[in-house]
């Protein structure tokens, strides 16, 4: 089964100045983590970034089974509503004692999810998550 593959607008050019300028990312998400690095292939793929040299990917961990199908999450399993422990979780990497952050996400949840870091400085940017297809350039 195949499905497409959309990037919000800007992502392309948003990862390339990240690396070009050794900025680091971190992906925070509630989706399953191949999912994210199947996507993030793809846009490698299309790109001459090397994304694993600029992005860190903090998600739910899946365990497959002899039959490759997902038969466990790996703890913590990540929710919208939990996104903040990632940070002091011993899974993830940690981070640095960054700043600055800014949080993209289209949930209000995604956007408190720093609140236990002290930040000099947060920008918060909501996404558009109704009538894509109105928007979606083509």
């Amino acid at each position: 089964m195949f499905s497409d593959l959309y990037f919000r607008f800007g992502i392309r050019p948003l990862m390339d100045a990240l690396q070009r300028t050794s900025v680091h990312c971190y992906v925070v998400s509630a989706g399953l983590r191949s999912v994210i690095d199947q996507a993030f292939a793809v846009l490698e793929s299309q790109t001459e970034l090397n994304l694993a040299e600029t992005v860190s990917v903090c998600s739910t961990q899946e365990e497959y089974n002899s039959q490759g199908c997902i038969s466990n999450f790996i703890s913590p399993f990540i929710t919208s509503a939990n996104k903040f422990l990632l940070f002091t979780h011993d899974r993830f990497p940690t981070l640095k004692p960054y700043s600055n952050a800014i949080l993209m996400g289209d949930l209000i949840d995604d956007l408190s999810m720093t609140t236990s870091l002290k930040l000099s400085t947060t920008l918060t940017i909501g996404m558009l998550n109704s009538n894509v297809n109105l928007f979606r350039r083509q």
